[in-house]
């Protein structure tokens, strides 16, 4: 696959428009489909609120599942050392 100057090049096409690489994630494991448009053609779309909601609420969620995780590893450390004391007691 030609990159967008060396496929202007190979066209003999001075003064062509410049290119985007456009790549639309594959499915069920088929390889992802890539495709070139020219710049002109495409336009920045803002995703839909909806979409930035949802993806804030994953940030949140990441990290309060990693304040948790955290929380539960301390917590059974805490146990942990406080078995080993009254083994050591009974012991």
């Amino acid at each position: 696959r030609l990159l967008p100057e060396a496929w202007a090049a190979a066209q003999g096409g001075e003064g062509m428009d410049r290119c985007a690489e456009v790549v639309f994630e594959g499915r069920h494991g088929r390889p992802p489909v890539v495709l070139w448009y020219p710049e002109q053609a495409l336009e920045e779309v803002r995703p839909p609120q909806s979409l930035l909601d949802a993806k804030a609420a994953y940030e949140r969620g990441v990290e309060e599942l990693a304040q948790k995780r955290a929380e539960l590893k301390a917590a059974r450390e805490f146990v942990c050392k406080e078995r080993k004391e009254l083994m050591a007691k009974d012991g």
